[in-house]
């Protein structure tokens, strides 16, 4: 997020706000994309407008922006002039590079305050790219390489531009959704499944919220990044099983308090050793009095019993994490050692995940012809059974 270093144009320039009104000013600003919304910034005040297709979206990932909802019939140049006679605002910077000359005289009309040009200022700051977001370009560039070079064998005598146009399109979306590791909203499309890839009859259109790894059973649906890394529904999960294999059990709790004793009573008794052997021999004799009791040491420490269980634990979540099963700690995976029954809630959870045509019935049909009505209703499904 970029607050602080917008809040610093309004130190050095002369103009008491900033109103960012182009879609890629107010990602830039609240890093949230929406085709739909506008951004204040004040010294007071830092509030992002969006409407209630991407309210809920917008709270749960922008965190530098209070994020109002516009709706009830006010307008966004209504919601920004309260706030604007709040602060008691003279001037307020208008963007004049991203946005056309109607739109510009638009919004300084309709404001409670003079309006200044911007000039540069959100331009110069996003220049300055970070390292997650070079690592983003980078992927984009992969993507449409990928494409690229693939479209190349459809380009041949007799193909429309149109043609390739759609077949480019279709690489760059097929491409761009392939182990998708970001939660997005949807931009257009419908129908989805839940992400344990089962299909269900939900329906979900433009603005609506979906995790990383839900499905599209059928058509083609276009989506938006909303939250990447660490936030993602999938990076919880990795961090789920990480935390999983860090907890301790109980029964590995009981191992360390019982250590805990142990260990002092063994240095205690290897000492013993030392000292006794020491009387005994009426001299330092390091073959009897260093030797035993280094060997009251070895052979009394409780090593195993201090490392069997995290190990058991380690290996446990490692290997069920490979076979698809989640612990969420280790607590849950003692008690599973009690389980004598096991209600499984929903189908393909016992499945292999890899589908396959064993047999084609066409009630009297062409096997070709249903074949390739098939291929060309599947031509843009991501869907495992496409």
């Amino acid at each position: 997020m970029r607050k602080k270093e917008l809040q610093q144009l309004l130190i050095e320039a002369p103009y008491d706000a900033l109103v960012l009104t182009s879609e890629i000013s107010r990602r830039y600003a609240a890093g949230f994309h929406s085709t739909a919304g506008a951004v204040y910034l004040s010294a007071r005040q830092a509030v992002f407008f969006t409407d209630f297709r991407y309210v809920e979206a917008a709270r749960a990932a922008v965190t530098d922006f209070e994020v109002r909802e516009i709706g009830g019939g006010k307008s966004y140049t209504a919601a920004i002039n309260e706030l604007i006679e709040q602060d008691g605002v003279k001037k307020v910077a208008l963007e004049d590079r991203t946005l056309t000359y109607a739109e510009y005289t638009a919004w300084a009309s309709a404001l409670h305050a003079a309006a200044v040009r911007l000039e540069d200022g959100v331009e110069r700051l996003r220049i300055c790219k970070e390292d997650d977001e070079v690592e983003k370009i980078v992927a984009a560039q992969r993507i449409a390489e990928q494409a690229f070079e693939e479209v190349l064998n459809d380009i041949r005598a007799g193909a429309t531009e149109k043609e390739i146009a759609a077949r480019l399109t279709y690489l760059m979306l097929h491409y761009g959704a392939e182990n998708m590791s970001f939660d997005p909203i949807v931009v257009s499309g419908a129908n989805s499944s839940k992400p344990h890839g089962v299909p269900t009859e939900k329906q979900i259109a433009a603005g609506d919220f979906v995790t990383t790894a839900a499905l599209n059973k059928s058509g083609v649906i276009k989506v938006q990044a909303q939250k990447v890394g660490g936030d993602t529904t999938l990076s919880k999960i990795v961090k789920m099983v990480r935390e999983a294999g860090a907890s301790k059990a109980p029964i590995q709790k009981l191992a360390d308090k019982i250590a805990g004793v142990f260990v002092p009573a063994v240095v205690a008794v290897a000492l013993l050793t030392f000292v006794i052997w020491l009387l005994v021999d009426g001299a330092f004799l390091p073959e009897h009095c260093v030797t035993y009791s280094i060997s009251v040491l070895v052979i009394s420490c409780p090593c195993a019993l201090g490392l069997a269980t995290p190990v058991a634990i380690m290996t446990a979540t490692g290997r069920g994490a490979s076979l698809g099963v989640l612990y969420k700690d280790a607590e849950n995976l003692q008690r599973l050692g009690e389980v004598n029954c096991v209600l499984l809630d929903k189908t393909a959870t016992l499945t292999v995940g890899k589908p396959s045509v064993c047999d084609v019935e066409t009630f009297g049909r062409d096997v070709g012809e249903v074949l390739s009505i098939a291929a060309g209703i599947e031509e843009h499904s991501n869907h495992p059974l496409a």
